[in-house]
């Protein structure tokens, strides 16, 4: 089995490759997720540094709004795009019809549209949450301000991890990359000139709500003329809006593995507020600190799971687990290597930050339990994509929960306010927690059945088709074409010289026989004779309907993917403006396969 497009380098085939080609090829696509990474975080950072120098309340507010719109909504959409982790990259190798990617891709949009309407809730009431939470008065009507004008970004933020994950599961990880190297410049643009010469604090948000939108804009352009738009379907609601169940199952337990993480860490920061002033300048050091150093982790995770699914949706267990294996190395690698740099330069590493002794002492105090949380965090991390890719968020779900908020954080409150810890009993016992964690999932990895996974996959993609066949028959009565013909170009050369010949056949028979369509009798239904070439005559009321289409055919290509892009971004703002109460499927963690 052989795997490749024009636009895909995966290419996958039964033969088995070593450990040696995965290291290189996870290093090789892992980098460009970085750069994106970091080129996305700093859309954000941009506008609070520019926030910064606005004034003391101003970088207040800029930071509240910032961190409650990312674990509030930006968390939630990141999670539930995971989902996508799972379903295209297998769709893309086990399919030969490429398009049920982009129809995964539009199930998760439609579904995020559902989860956008309680968050716009919840934003526009943000100044009254601020207030209840007992923050400035100042900073917290500014804040507010910040948020509500993030809700514009809300979409642009979905649509674009959605099409990115889409991409990466075509293996082009680079475009992301581009489409943020363009649009960082655009963000510094915007910032200077709406917060420094227009509008003031109200600028920071509009200048980030504009830049979403340009890189969704840059990366539909991307698709649309440098690849990637031959997996995007034609819209249909009857599609997008069916067959939810595996979709769910994939992205609940994705946004609580996400969401569990970023709220623990923002409960933690509150602790140490708690304590005192330079115990919360630590642990905003450590927190930044463990951040950066999560980035090459983060790449390797994704690329992991875009590599484990795509083979095992090509039906390859052995080199899957070869994958999954070397993913895991790395991960451990680069945990092991972030963790000891950190300890060696503990006595140093804070005034990388800060000239404050006592804050660069408090920071040197807890770096050893940060060491040990560090390299855990990236391994765990690591694991975690490779479970996303074989469809088991709900292992890092159940694990995160358990880690964070059933003995990290009691555990770490006890030892900070009563045994008087401060800030190492914070971090001490959310190391001993992720080690913990980490050792459940990478053992879950190493002793899972690889044949049983690509069962797992070939049975959900199995039942995506068959779904697709049963409601949607690939032609009806009359013989027109409907919605289940191949929406891709995935075609044999014999295929398209059998097409063009009918084409021309009937183009030949409309001109000189009006009301008259060429084919064969299995073709059309309803033949009222057969003319002089022995071609079929059908109603002319068919043939009418089937020259109509020709035409529209003309103006709108089946198999262009920009006008349908475009038609379905359309729809998709109009859909996040409709309340729909969504149908939450429950997950049981059931791993059966059906015979």
């Amino acid at each position: 089995m052989s795997i490749s497009t024009e636009s895909s380098p995966f290419i996958i085939t039964k033969q088995s490759k070593g450990y040696f080609y995965e290291f290189k090829w996870l290093f090789k696509n892992a980098i460009p997720l970085v750069i994106s990474y970091l080129l996305q975080n700093s859309l954000q950072s941009v506008g609070i540094l520019n926030a910064g120098h606005l004034g003391a309340h101003e970088l207040a507010s800029a930071t509240l709004g910032s961190m409650f719109v990312t674990i509030s909504g930006f968390s939630v959409a990141t999670g539930a795009t995971l989902a996508l982790d799972t379903l295209c990259s297998q769709s893309f190798t086990s399919s030969a019809d490429k398009t049920l990617v982009g129809l995964h891709v539009q199930r998760c949009l439609a579904f995020m549209s559902m989860l956008y309407i309680p968050i716009v809730c919840l934003w526009w009431n943000a100044e009254e949450i601020f207030r209840l939470l007992r923050q400035d008065p100042v900073v917290a009507h500014l804040a507010g301000v910040y948020v509500r004008w993030m809700i514009l970004a809300a979409p642009a933020f979905a649509l674009f991890e959605a099409l990115k994950k889409m991409m990466q599961a075509q293996g082009l990880f680079h475009a992301p990359t581009l489409v943020l190297f363009l649009g960082t410049p655009i963000n510094i643009l915007l910032n200077y000139v709406l917060v420094w010469h227009l509008l003031g604090f109200q600028g920071v948000a509009i200048a980030s709500c504009i830049t979403y939108w340009i890189i969704v804009a840059l990366m539909v352009l991307y698709i649309r003329y440098c690849g990637g738009h031959q997996v995007w379907p034609r819209w249909s609601t009857r599609h997008a809006f069916s067959h939810w169940r595996p979709m769910i199952q994939l992205a609940i337990p994705g946004i609580l593995l996400i969401c569990t993480e970023a709220w623990a860490y923002e409960i933690i920061a509150l602790g140490a507020s708690w304590i005192d002033t330079p115990n919360l300048g630590a642990q905003s050091i450590i927190l930044t600190s463990i951040t950066a150093l999560y980035t090459l982790a983060f790449g390797v995770g994704i690329a992991g799971a875009n590599r484990v699914g795509n083979l095992l949706g090509a039906q390859c267990p052995n080199q899957a687990r070869t994958a999954a294996r070397a993913t895991l190395c790395v991960g451990a690698l680069i945990g092991l290597v972030n963790s000891l740099g950190l300890y060696v330069s503990r006595d140093r590493w804070a005034y990388l930050f800060t000239n404050d002794a006592e804050v660069a002492q408090l920071v040197a105090q807890a770096i050893p339990w940060v060491g040990i949380f560090v390299l855990s965090d990236n391994l765990a991390g690591v694991a975690d994509g490779v479970l996303n890719g074989m469809g088991r968020q709900h292992v890092g779900a159940w694990c995160n929960l358990g880690a964070y908020y059933f003995c990290a954080l009691p555990i770490g409150f006890w030892l900070c306010f009563r045994k008087g810890w401060d800030l190492v009993g914070l971090w001490s016992a959310l190391a001993g927690a992720l080690i913990v964690a980490c050792i459940v999932t990478v053992v879950i990895v190493l002793i899972s059945d690889w044949q049983q996974e690509v069962e797992l996959a070939k049975e959900r993609n199995r039942k995506e088709r068959n779904m697709m066949d049963n409601k949607f028959p690939k032609s009806t009565e009359d013989g027109l074409p409907n919605y289940g013909t191949t929406y891709g170009n995935q075609v044999t050369p014999m295929q398209k010289e059998i097409q063009m010949t009918q084409q021309q056949q009937q183009q030949q028979t409309t001109s000189q026989y009006p009301g008259v369509v060429g084919g064969t009798p299995s073709e059309f239904k309803g033949i009222q004779g057969y003319d002089t070439q022995g071609n079929p005559i059908i109603p002319p009321f068919i043939a009418q309907r089937h020259q109509i289409e020709e035409r529209l055919g003309a103006t709108c290509k089946r198999d262009g993917g920009y006008h349908d892009l475009r038609m379905h971004l359309i729809l998709t703002s109009l859909f996040f403006a409709i309340l729909i109460v969504p149908y939450c499927c429950g997950y049981r963690g059931r791993r059966v396969v059906n015979d």
